[in-house]
């Protein structure tokens, strides 16, 4: 009867054994499961690292190019300024012509024995005027399209504010995402942790009953 019993035992001990051992087994394999997971989040950390360094290239990129438009605006500002000058002289000189044809008129009407050559004079001084003219005109289509850029300039500027703030917000985003994901990963440590302790437990439980077996028989 005791031998018997002793039987009982040892198959209830080898079934108990093979479910610890099936046990083990599935806790191996959802080990693996995590550590394939893991794998994974680490590479989709290092893509969002490297994405996030790509980003502040471009954020970088798009500083100097914000910068070199601003200088480049300044100097459209400076080159506006000077042409702006030059109408002033120009319309100084138009002012001073017009001052010179109306005394060359009246010099006319004084001296009628220089009417020819005073008549060319101020045939000179009109193509002067017409040259101005064209000049003045020149200069206002510049202006114009001087305008027109600025006009542009100010626009590309404004989608490259744009563009930077979205690029910030996603960086936000994706720093909040690492953040999740590195609290997962702690979590999962743990959970690691808590396995490889119950798994050392059961070392022992299974040592345990090898002892008992080993002694009973």
């Amino acid at each position: 009867m005791r031998i018997e019993t002793l039987s009982v035992r040892i198959e209830t001990l080898s079934v108990r054994i093979k479910t610890v051992s099936m046990r083990i087994e599935t806790l191996s394999v959802r080990i693996e499961m995590v550590s394939v997971r893991i794998d994974t989040l680490s590479v989709r950390i290092e893509t969002l690292s490297v994405r996030i360094e790509t980003l502040s290239v471009r954020i970088n990129t798009l500083s100097v190019r914000c910068e070199t438009l601003s200088v480049r605006i300044q100097t459209l500002s400076m080159r506006i300024e000077a042409l702006g000058v030059r109408i002033e002289t120009l319309s100084v000189r138009i002012e001073s012509l017009s001052v010179r044809i109306q005394t060359l008129s009246m010099r006319i009407e004084t001296l009628g024995v220089r009417i020819e050559t005073l008549d060319l004079r101020i045939e000179t001084l009109s193509v002067r005027i017409d040259t101005l003219s064209v000049r003045i005109e020149t200069l206002s289509v510049r202006i114009e399209t001087l305008s027109v850029r600025i006009e542009t300039l100010s626009v590309r500027i404004e989608m490259v504010s744009v563009r930077i703030e979205t690029l910030s917000v996603r960086i936000e985003t994706l720093g909040v995402r690492i953040e999740t994901l590195s609290m997962r990963i702690e979590t999962l440590s743990v959970r690691i942790e808590m396995l490889s302790v119950r798994i050392e437990t059961l070392s022992v439980r299974i040592e345990t009953l090898g002892v008992r077996i080993e002694t009973l028989s």
